[in-house]
């Protein structure tokens, strides 16, 4: 994510839209942040494909204003004025911060359904293991479409392909739920933060975590550069 983050973010710099990659990475994993103490209550009380449907269209949404963005440049349309298109970056990034806890809760909630425990481990190690390597995929996917097409097309192909999983979810067969019908109760999970909060174990887990990410970030910044300086020492001018 945050390889993919920062290309779009160069992108936009390209395009002329300073730091709005940075403005959308924050936005993204802000709401990341809160979204995860309310995916489960989520989850339990909604069909597990339809979440997993609706939600991604979250990812839709973002990916449908980085392509309008992108197909601003050298253009003068109607939506291409910079409140507009940092409104619409801002909303497509609420939207995938909110939307990715409860994808993930839900895919490998419906994936624990449909096994017993004989086979839940298998499955569920497939499911993730299946995620990670989609990954590699996508960079490669990715490094073709920068090089050889434009911002736009690039774009528009991670837009189809996330409306096509988006109408794909729910196409999956039902499985046996089990919903909970009580209302979301935010009160409680801020209780249960608060505990959590109060176990220095925990505390210190979080402090890993964020030296963990910020090894993350700078080694994700060192990946693209190399990935940029391919691309442009491989261009014909070069």
């Amino acid at each position: 994510k945050l390889k993919s983050i920062k290309t779009g973010n160069s992108i936009y710099e390209k395009l002329g839209y300073s730091n709005l990659g940075i403005f959308n990475v924050f936005t993204i994993y802000l709401f990341v942040g809160i979204s995860s103490f309310f995916a489960e209550n989520i989850v339990n009380r909604t069909s597990l494909k339809k979440a997993m449907g609706i939600y991604s269209f979250g990812y839709s949404l973002f990916l449908i204003a980085c392509l309008l963005t992108s197909a601003c440049s050298g253009n003068d349309l109607f939506y291409c004025k910079s409140p507009i298109i940092y409104i619409g970056n801002l909303i497509g990034a609420i939207t995938t911060g909110i939307a990715c806890p409860i994808i993930l809760s839900s895919g490998l909630q419906y994936v624990e359904n449909l096994t017993d425990v004989t086979c839940k481990s298998r499955f569920t190690g497939t499911y993730v293991a299946m995620i990670v390597s989609s990954n590699m995929f996508g960079s490669i996917l990715a490094t073709f479409l920068l090089r050889y097409t434009s911002n736009f097309i690039f774009f528009l192909v991670l837009t189809i392909l996330s409306i096509t999983a988006c109408l794909s979810f729910f196409l999956l067969p039902d499985n046996n739920e089990k919903k909970s019908k009580e209302p979301i109760n935010v009160s409680e999970s801020l209780k249960k933060l608060r505990i959590l909060l109060q176990n220095s174990l925990v505390i210190k887990l979080c402090l890993v975590l964020v030296f963990e990410g910020i090894v993350m970030g700078i080694y994700a910044v060192y990946l693209f550069s190399v990935l940029d300086f391919t691309l442009v020492a491989n261009l014909p001018d070069n």
